[in-house]
């Protein structure tokens, strides 16, 4: 912005700078609900009511420090939306190009798995009396790992699925677990491709019930499907990098950024700058000042073209 006012440039729009809240969803939500809120996806009183673990709503955290804030962001107001962020993976780095312009932006969708068992004594429980829901769950993560593979092998490997979440009670060592709660992740940029591992997912539900006298629950409370980056942002962003000498390479994005929720309701753009070694949500997270140079001037030079 500064570079553009220095510059003196003539706009014809005016250029807003947006900071989204909850974007990795941490605490609050399962991530992009600040864009989900401007988008109209999700209303700004549904929002403020979520609760942290510990029962602090998102509308206390926001007035504790002072951004509150009135009414809500209307993004289909926008002409357009442009987005910067590092890639979170290697491609840039291993064919040494500074810039990523991405083309389109996987889906997600995320299952909470409940597995009830009987939780009881090891010592006095036989094996063949036991109904384990770790062992249960345990058999649905390499099931999930099994599916992701063979939906590499059909639809190509931009398809991933993660169980990175495992709640198991009583969590103890001397206890038969009796209740597990199980966080599946499930992204690609072919809707298709989710929904296959996700119905093998459910069909391995069925069968371990069956086999191992559990009761299972499946919900599936966050599903955001795969979303293009619109032509006219690819083309002013890929041109400013051309007229700037900066080399960049189209990409898809792997994961999830507020982009995503905007670009359903107005064109939208997203470009990555290159992460050392791939590495992200790290304190080895880097990415070259050089490369942070590069981006920030084609990310001026695309916002002057749209804004002109």
């Amino acid at each position: 912005m500064r570079a553009l006012q220095d510059a003196d440039v003539s706009l014809r729009r005016p250029i807003d700078v947006v900071c989204f809240t909850e974007e990795e969803g941490a605490r609050f939500s399962d991530g992009v609900l600040g864009s989900a809120v401007a988008t109209g996806q999700r209303s700004v009183d549904d929002a403020l009511s979520l609760e942290a673990e510990n029962g602090t709503t998102l509308e206390e955290s926001l007035a504790a420090i002072g951004f509150h804030g009135d009414g809500r962001l209307d993004a289909s107001a926008w002409d357009s939306w442009l987005e910067i962020h590092i890639e979170q993976n290697d491609r840039l780095e291993t064919v040494d190009v500074p810039l990523g312009v991405v083309t389109t932006i996987t889906g997600t969708v995320r299952l909470q798995i409940e597995i009830i068992g009987e939780a009881n004594h090891s010592g006095s429980t036989k094996m063949s009396e036991r109904q384990d829901a770790l062992a249960a769950a345990s058999e649905i993560v390499l099931d999930l790992e099994a599916a992701t593979s063979e939906a590499v092998e059909r639809y190509g490997d931009t398809v991933v699925g993660t169980a990175g979440k495992l709640d198991v009670e009583p969590n103890a060592i001397n206890v038969v677990p009796g209740k597990v709660e199980l966080g599946i992740d499930v992204r690609d940029i072919e809707y298709a491709s989710m929904e296959y591992i996700i119905g093998e997912v459910k069909k391995e539900l069925s069968r371990i019930e069956q086999e191992r006298g559990v009761v299972t629950t499946f919900k599936r409370p966050y599903d955001i499907e795969p979303i293009s980056m619109s032509d006219r942002c690819i083309h002013a962003l890929s041109t400013a990098a051309e007229t700037a000498g900066i080399e960049s390479i189209e990409l898809h994005s792997g994961a999830g950024h507020d982009t995503m929720h905007v670009a359903k309701v107005t064109e939208s753009g997203l470009i990555f700058a290159p992460s050392h070694n791939g590495i992200s949500h790290s304190p080895m997270e880097w990415t070259e000042w050089c490369d942070c140079v590069a981006a920030t001037q084609v990310l001026a030079s695309a916002l002057a073209k749209l804004a002109h």
